[in-house]
């Protein structure tokens, strides 16, 4: 069972993301993050990217990772969707996203943060949390 939620945080909102695999937490985190976001899509164009990251833990990889995908988003005045993942381990994700134009994000966010960044495993689930400052 993939799902995500989110928590009222001090002036940021912080997502929570719950996955039995490393990949489906990655793509499942984006979905919240795009949630957030909350784009108006502007048309039904799809366009894809590869991306590669490395860092230092699983944890900073998928701030990392999300980081990433705000800045394209931003760049690009698109919204992505993880579309397939070929490698992820401890310190590296390299995947395809796709995407669709957007006339804007209704809701901005200024940064994936560092802080109380955390990936563990719970009851047999991977449990990710993330903050986002609005």
């Amino acid at each position: 069972m993939d799902r995500y939620y989110f928590i009222d945080h001090t002036a940021d909102i912080r997502l929570v993301v719950e996955s039995s695999n490393i990949k489906q937490l990655f793509a499942t985190a984006l979905k919240g993050m795009n949630e957030l976001l909350d784009p108006i899509i502007s048309d039904d164009e799809v366009q894809t990217v590869e991306i590669m990251i490395e860092s230092n833990s699983i944890e900073l990889l998928l701030i990392d990772f999300l980081s990433e995908i705000l800045y394209l988003s931003n760049k690009n005045k698109s919204i992505y969707k993880v579309n397939k993942i070929f490698e992820i381990n401890n310190k590296t994700i390299k995947c395809e996203l796709y995407g669709s134009k957007i006339e804007r994000f209704a809701e901005d966010i200024k940064a994936v943060t560092y802080h109380e960044a955390e990936l563990i495993e719970e009851d047999g689930l991977l449990k990710a949390r993330v903050i986002f400052d609005l």
